[in-house]
């Protein structure tokens, strides 16, 4: 497969509508009564005009064809006097209109896109993109707006647009346009069609791209207007997506930084076999966007560009039949969660996940499949995220995938092999972009990264916080008075219990090397430490070097991983809660401003904050060994251990709502007690 076997992605049948053109359509100006003076849709016109009622039958079947071409002449007449206008002239004349949306901004951007000139076509996607978002955005606010408070937004726009409170506020018409344009793959399923990386440059019409303008525009009229109730003067808008800049994903990669003179970018573009020929446009327009600060605009082009790049590899690689790289409007398009599945429909492995590297295969999860990951081309295409504060970070590790990718499948000067097809000229990077600027250093950092958002990295990371928090536990303020060193009551502490548990739970950790010397130091009570410094190092240090394998794990595993992680964070919160609490009780004793009962209740606190201590201590190490033997269980073991740690969890949340009250000592302890025996519980161990 060569860079230009295909002109189009779009089947014969997708094509047909995408262009279709009805013979002898009046030309613009012949609609003059499409548009009030103020500008707005007449819709009683467009109703009369394009008759959409016999096109969408009450039985459910529906002819886009006929709808097409019955929109067809209204859309061209549209796109024809929104481009007469500036954008100050659009802006002051749909003033009102634009303000009711609270998208304001993205509506004038979209126009702005839509009018730039015909050398940057690409420009014309990225406003299909832009638009098609803020618009499934919209509706949902809309929906909420109408609907009881409990009711939750559908997730996807085809349920969406299946609502009936929005065909109430918005009217039959206003939706079944909706329907031609973005709904039904059988119609123009333009949003789809665009966020899948379907649409090449010059294949999508600019008028139907102007006629979904005005019909977001047009929301608010048509809303009052089959709705009188004041509570559409303002829309329930929805608090979006702000990315952070303090993630850890920022300091992945270098930051590229393009200028005018650099054309290292267009030129890996243009040979990679990675990049098509009909997209490549498409391409250059991101690394434009990129470089003037248009970060948010890159992303929306290179997602889709790195879907279509993927899905062509992916049928490639597993053998299958054209179909699957085209655009079909009686077939589900293959999209990413097909890509990335470890098996093909028929159960058969996908064999792309042998064919690439596993780092290639955990970038591409760590953005867009993990739930603690940016998810980026979900959240993007439905609109949720804030594209007016978009970090530059982000389009950069984007942008830096991209490359990975396109110097995977460039070949070098000599070889010209057809890197889709020739599985000998993959695993070299020695050609001449290998050696430009940042390409080299980005394919160094390609090959050593690991997944940083799959659940088992985030709780290495969680459990590594935790162990810190425990250490910083040696350097908790305590009075040093004579009086704060008598014993106010007796300790529940039971030494010849926590010799056996500290040397059961460690011989079967990894930590049995210290567990002699943990269990001989805990021989009196006057040698109690407030935490075993020593084992929580050794853990910390296990942990840094543990190599995890996260592509594909079991359910199974997943669902432990996630109730660890659930009682974990409860031990940090408990052990962010003593550390405040000792700060706050030692400021008020230095400036004895505690009462008779506060300082005894003090005293009680440090008296038994060992035992708490050491609890915590053994949970951590529990946990960390369940961890690293997580791999080694088979289905049914992970499963048993899994309802014990249920249970576990909910003694340690139980724990984490006493503590507030440590003043008394029998409430506190008798949760210590029972963590430690679900701890014990866990071994196989009765005390």
């Amino acid at each position: 497969m060569d860079k230009g076997q295909r002109s189009s992605y779009l089947s014969s049948n997708v094509k047909k509508l995408i262009c279709f053109q009805p013979d002898g359509f009046p030309q613009k100006g012949c609609y003059g009564d499409l548009f009030f003076k103020d500008g707005l849709l007449n819709w009683n016109a467009v109703e009369e005009i394009c008759n959409l009622d016999q096109c969408f039958s009450q039985d459910g079947v529906s002819d886009y064809i006929m709808a097409i071409s019955h929109l067809y002449p209204v859309s061209y007449q549209v796109h024809a006097s929104i481009c007469q206008l500036t954008t100050e002239e659009f802006e002051l004349k749909y003033e009102n209109l634009l303000t009711w949306t609270t998208k304001s901004k993205h509506l004038l951007r979209c126009f702005n896109l839509l009018k730039s000139p015909q050398s940057q076509t690409g420009c014309l996607v990225t406003s299909l993109l832009l638009l098609t978002s803020t618009l499934e955005r919209l509706l949902g606010d809309i929906f909420l707006t109408c609907s009881d408070e409990t009711v939750t937004c559908p997730s996807l726009l085809k349920d969406l647009l299946k609502m009936q409170e929005l065909r109430s506020v918005l009217g039959e018409s206003f939706m079944n346009c909706l329907e031609v344009f973005i709904g039904s793959p059988c119609g123009l399923n333009l949003r789809n069609l665009a966020w899948h990386g379907f649409l090449s440059d010059g294949e999508l019409p600019a008028h139907y791209v102007s006629f979904l303008l005005m019909l977001t525009i047009s929301l608010a009229e048509t809303a009052k207007a089959h709705n009188e109730q004041t509570h559409f003067e303002k829309l329930s808008e929805r608090q979006l997506i702000k990315y952070s800049e303090s993630t850890i994903i920022k300091d992945v990669f270098q930051n590229i930084e393009l200028t005018q003179t650099d054309n290292s970018m267009s030129k890996l573009f243009s040979r990679s076999h990675f990049v098509t020929t009909s997209m490549l446009s498409l391409w250059y327009l991101a690394s434009d966007f990129f470089q003037q600060e248009r970060y948010e605009y890159a992303v929306m082009i290179l997602l889709p560009q790195l879907e279509h790049s993927l899905r062509r590899l992916y049928a490639s690689v597993n053998e299958m039949p054209g179909r699957v790289q085209t655009a079909e409007s009686a077939e589900f398009y293959t999209t990413f969660n097909e890509i990335l599945s470890p098996e093909l429909a028929n159960g058969t492995p996908n064999l792309l996940l042998q064919f690439l590297e596993p780092c290639y295969i955990e970038l591409l999860l760590d953005i867009l499949v993990h739930p603690e990951g940016s998810r980026l081309r979900d959240h993007l295409s439905h609109g949720e995220v804030d594209i007016l504060h978009f970090p530059k970070y982000l389009a950069n590790h984007v942008l830096c995938i991209a490359i990975t990718f396109c110097l995977r499948f460039c070949p070098d000067d000599t070889s010209g092999i057809d890197c889709f097809s020739g599985r000998d000229c993959f695993s070299e990077l020695d050609g001449h972009f290998g050696q430009l600027d940042n390409f080299s250093e980005i394919s160094i950092t390609v090959q050593d990264y690991r997944s940083i958002f799959h659940p088992f990295s985030c709780f290495r990371r969680e459990l590594s916080t935790l162990i810190c928090s425990l250490l910083e536990w040696k350097n908790l303020a305590q009075p040093n008075e004579d009086e704060f060193q008598e014993n106010c009551s007796e300790d529940l502490y039971d030494k010849t219990a926590w010799e056996r548990i500290i040397n059961t739970i460690l011989q079967q950790t990894s930590f049995a090397k210290s567990s002699a010397e943990m269990a001989d130091r805990y021989t009196s009570q006057e040698e109690r430490s407030v935490c075993d410094e020593e084992v929580l190092k050794i853990m910390l240090s296990l942990l840094d070097d543990c190599e995890l394998h996260t592509l594909f794990r079991p359910r199974y595993e997943l669902e432990v991983i996630l109730v660890l992680r659930q009682v974990a964070g409860h031990c940090l919160q408990t052990s962010h809660q003593i550390q405040q609490i000792s700060q706050t009780r030692y400021s008020e004793w230095e400036q004895k401003t505690l009462r008779s009962r506060q300082r005894n209740n003090y005293k009680r606190f440090w008296f038994h904050l060992p035992s708490v201590a050491q609890t915590l201590c053994l949970l951590t190490v529990v946990i960390g060994s369940e961890f690293n033997n997580i791999n080694k269980m088979t289905g049914a073991q992970v499963k048993k251990n899994k309802n014990k740690w249920l249970e576990c969890n909910e003694v340690c949340k139980t724990w984490l709502d006493q503590v507030s009250v440590y003043y008394d000592q029998h409430i506190v302890w008798k949760h210590v007690s029972t963590a430690i025996d679900y701890a014990v519980y866990w071994c196989g161990v009765g005390v």
